[in-house]
């Protein structure tokens, strides 16, 4: 932050771990304004140099390889998962641009897989499965890359940002419908990285507008975004004008576009409100985010009720105790208002889909996890400044829970790099086509409304597609 914007007192004490007697009045809400409006400290950048760009086309490739290749068995580039095939490839060939985009799935619009769907939809139907694999996995790429940029002004150890912005492409959890790269459910990680796209402000407009795409995208994929509007509310209050309104502002007509067709009544999904009992969703938590946000899916099992998911669930609880002691001991410092915000995001973004759906789904952990793995990056990076006593801890005991931190997400990542799940036993995408196109030639030559099944992941999902395209692209 420049020495002379808004709040850079309240962040110099903020680093310094230092504390003063709060004034009264005037002085004390001047001072309490300060300490809120640092909650989107000006990121003023460095400038664009030819080797920050390779830096970042090297990281998005490197992350796209590395989502590909998380994904087992026949692998990513020939398999095609469930919605990915069914819905958005089916719909993009059969259906003007328009109207793909327009037709709502589970009720609402998914602005991500349909991009994806046609931009395949131009290429030749064999390659589909791999357009969508690889699409999907740059997307995601993208989003690490964006989150690792739009931290910088917030958290300013590298170690710590790198982790976290690895984590949106390597996070362990949820492999059994996300699986790592799917279309569909990208909207999810995108979630996690609105939420900085929110506290981002930069001070170059194509930032802001690179933000504010990444809102746009989210909400017009997951009305569920609108949760983010006390976060939207606060930037909009305390920065004001477009800086502080505008991502509000889009927030907010992405959210009244995905309401038009539940008030129209052009919907197909069904909510189950209570079906799950509340009491059960600190449980369903404790295991799915925050157990498995710290160890992966792979360590704490996915029974919440084995006695492994319990010794885990202590493990996690105990670090999100040393966690919540670090903080406390920071508890008027704006790093520390910060990580409880995350937190209470993470929290409703978690319990308001399970609650709605009736379900514990393994895939509504996901944006919660990465939430509260930005509470924790907060919390660690602003402690690792600290020296002087035993919760601060000296230079080298900073430096010593910011690598501990580090390394813990590490191995996270790496004990659930890979994972079994369904996608990975097929069937090959390549094999369905080509028994597709010998059905089209035998059965109806020459007919352009002849229609094929092309079955994709898992068992009992499909997508029918025209026989003129499956035999002509």
């Amino acid at each position: 932050m420049a020495p002379h914007s808004p709040g850079a007192t309240a962040v110099a004490a903020d680093r310094a771990g230092v504390t003063h007697r709060r004034p009264r009045g005037l002085a004390a809400r001047a001072e309490l304004s300060d300490r809120l409006r640092s909650l989107f400290p000006l990121d003023s950048g460095s400038p664009i140099r030819p080797g920050k760009v390779l830096l970042a086309l090297v990281a998005l490739a490197v992350g796209t390889l590395i989502s590909l290749v998380r994904q087992g068995g026949i692998g990513a580039l020939d398999t095609m998962w469930a919605e990915d095939g069914h819905i958005f490839l089916e719909q993009s060939v059969r259906m003007s641009v328009l109207d793909a985009f327009t037709t709502t799935y589970a009720g609402y619009l998914h602005v991500v897989p349909r991009t994806i769907a046609a931009l395949t939809a131009l290429l030749p139907v064999r390659d589909a499965a791999a357009s969508f694999a690889v699409l999907s996995a740059l997307l995601l790429a993208a989003t690490a890359v964006f989150v690792y940029v739009a931290s910088g002004a917030t958290l300013r150890h590298r170690p710590v940002r790198l982790v976290l912005a690895a984590s949106f492409v390597v996070l362990p959890i949820g492999q059994g419908e996300v699986l790592n790269n799917v279309a569909a459910n990208l909207h999810f990680p995108l979630m996690a990285a609105s939420l900085w796209a929110l506290l981002w402000n930069p001070r170059r407009r194509v930032f802001g507008a690179v933000a504010a795409l990444v809102l746009a995208l989210a909400v017009l994929s997951d009305p569920t975004m609108i949760l983010l509007a006390p976060v939207a509310v606060l930037r909009g209050v305390l920065l004001r004008g477009v800086r502080g309104w505008g991502p509000g502002g889009v927030l907010l007509a992405g959210a009244v576009i995905q309401m038009i067709p539940r008030v129209t009544g052009h919907t197909d999904r069904a909510f189950a409100p209570l079906a799950l009992s509340p009491l059960k969703i600190p449980v369903y938590f404790a295991h799915n985010v925050l157990a498995g946000g710290l160890f992966g899916d792979r360590l704490p099992g996915r029974s919440v009720t084995s006695p492994r998911a319990a010794l885990f669930m202590l493990l996690a609880l105990m670090v999100l105790g040393l966690l919540v002691a670090l903080a406390w001991k920071r508890r008027r410092a704006p790093s520390s208002w910060l990580a409880l915000i995350m937190v209470g995001q993470s929290v409703l973004f978690y319990a308001g889909p399970v609650l709605l759906a009736g379900a514990a789904t393994p895939r509504y952990a996901l944006a919660p996890a990465l939430m509260l793995l930005s509470a924790a990056a907060v919390v660690v990076d602003a402690a690792a400044d600290d020296g002087g006593d035993l919760l601060a801890g000296t230079s080298r005991q900073a430096g010593l829970r910011q690598y501990s931190f580090v390394l813990l997400l590490l191995l996270a990542m790496t004990s659930g790099f890979r994972m079994d799940n369904a996608r990975g036993a097929g069937p090959r995408f390549s094999q369905e086509l080509s028994t597709g196109r010998a059905r089209c030639a035998a059965a109806l030559p020459g007919s352009d409304s002849a229609s094929v099944t092309v079955r994709v992941s898992p068992p009992g999902w499909s997508a029918s597609l025209p026989c003129q395209a499956v035999l002509t692209r």
